[in-house]
């Protein structure tokens, strides 16, 4: 994915949709930045939110990516990941079935199982 950051206060700060962005962003985007992590970790920074919040959200991710931070990102919507991703890490089963540029998972996927998963199936 491309660099950018998150951390488990803006995510709990989103959670809180109904506030989310004018009143939470700014506090958690002032404590998640405050030491200039070189990577931050994110476990699906969007999952429940409405579209609006979504849009915040990933604004924030692609505005501070700028900076330089690289993210690792846990997401299950393929959009968001098409929007926002610079290489894709596909597991299943805790392994890794395919990994590289977004551009080639997401239009020359190399394994089946990312070709299924692309194409809307479930992985059993």
């Amino acid at each position: 994915m491309s660099s950018a950051p998150w951390s488990a206060s803006a995510a709990s700060a989103a959670g809180r949709h109904e506030s989310f962005p004018a009143a939470s962003s700014s506090g958690w985007r002032s404590r998640a930045l405050a030491k200039e992590p070189d990577v931050l970790f994110l476990d699906e920074p969007t999952a429940s939110l409405d579209p609006a919040a979504t849009k915040a959200i990933e604004d924030v991710i692609r505005t501070v990516a700028v900076r330089g931070i690289k993210v690792v990102m846990s997401t299950h919507d393929l959009g968001e990941a098409k929007r926002l991703a610079g290489e894709i890490v596909l597991m299943h089963r805790g392994r890794v079935i395919e990994n590289g540029p977004a551009e080639v998972f997401f239009f020359a996927p190399k394994t089946e199982e990312a070709r299924r998963f692309i194409n809307g199936e479930l992985l059993l």
